[in-house]
């Protein structure tokens, strides 16, 4: 893995990079060291969480709790049975690119991120680069393209979804998968230090112009840019074991896991980078959090809500 070089790195600011200097052996392979956990150095500071092994693993466990709550499937519009030009924005780590390549070998799978942190086997149908999504894209024409948990990357939803519409073919589908905010049953989630932290976060985002409620903007956004057959459907993923239901104390349970173990990286570029929290007040403020994502008496969970839309012929 790219992720994998990382020696001798000095804690640096963010900056960008010149593009003119990009190149296979350019020092955007190397990532930036900040709040003790490594970052992306392409377009350096635009996304919020880091991209170390820690970060990684947690997005690895993120693409199982999808997999268990879509039932195993990797998208739910209604796709033909083979689509040739696939585009996956902010592909991670890459297991869901590499999951659809897979399933469907006629399809080149193209996939943009900006942390070259993607195995180095892959399907040979599925393509990595280092890109930025919100950038103008390449004059390519995709069938579909697919967008999973992009909160808090994008700064201009009309703009992304316009410039989808533009590149897609006729018939092409366009599909999100996104998280909302947390919330709870019956108030169990009011005056707690989790909701503290949902509100802080939500601030410190807006400050960079990045909307941690934009799951509830893409459907009217679609709509917007003339997809048709336009379809939202939620699913619910409760933070910890709380439910009594058997399929959902599991979800509860990996979500859980996965909540303690991106805490930090969650919230390190917002609350000190943008609140000015010292790490010490970071720390303490983290350990009252993951107390409240542990305890069952908080009935809270996480909206999980996909929404697609099909280009007219």
């Amino acid at each position: 893995m790219a992720g994998s070089h990382h020696a001798d790195l000095e804690d640096e600011g963010f900056h960008e990079e010149p593009c003119e200097t990009r190149s296979a052996d350019s020092t955007i392979w190397q990532p930036l060291l900040r709040y003790g956990r490594r970052y992306h150095r392409y377009h350096a500071g635009k996304y919020m969480l880091p991209e170390d092994e820690e970060e990684q693993d947690r997005l690895d466990l993120q693409h199982e709790i999808f997999l268990r709550t879509f039932d195993q499937a990797l998208s739910l519009a209604p796709l033909p049975s083979q689509v040739f030009h696939v585009l996956d924005l902010g592909t991670g780590t890459g297991l869901w690119a590499m999951g659809f390549a897979d399933a469907h070998s006629e399809a080149e799978v193209r996939c943009v991120d900006l942390s070259p942190i993607q195995p180095v086997w892959v399907p040979p149908n599925c393509h990595f680069d280092i890109d930025d999504f919100e950038d103008p894209w390449i004059a390519s024409k995709y069938d579909y393209v697919h967008g999973r948990m992009l909160l808090g990357s994008i700064q201009d939803l009309s703009e992304l979804v316009n410039q989808a519409y533009q590149h897609l073919l006729p018939g092409g589908w366009i599909e999100f998968q996104d998280g909302g905010p947390i919330i709870s049953q019956a108030d169990t989630l009011k005056d707690t230090h989790l909701q503290r932290w949902m509100d802080l976060m939500t601030e410190a985002a807006a400050r960079r112009d990045r909307h941690l409620d934009v799951v509830w903007r893409y459907e009217e956004a679609l709509r917007a840019a003339g997809f048709h057959n336009v379809t939202q459907k939620q699913f619910l993923w409760p933070i910890n074991t709380w439910p009594k239901d058997k399929h959902y104390k599991e979800l509860g349970y990996l979500v859980r896991e996965n909540m303690l173990q991106g805490l930090h990286g969650f919230s390190a570029h917002l609350l000190q980078g943008e609140l000015q929290l010292s790490s010490e007040e970071m720390e303490a403020f983290l350990a009252d959090v993951r107390k409240d994502i542990s305890n069952r008496k908080i009935h809270a969970y996480m909206p999980i809500i996909v929404v697609y839309g099909q280009k007219p012929f």
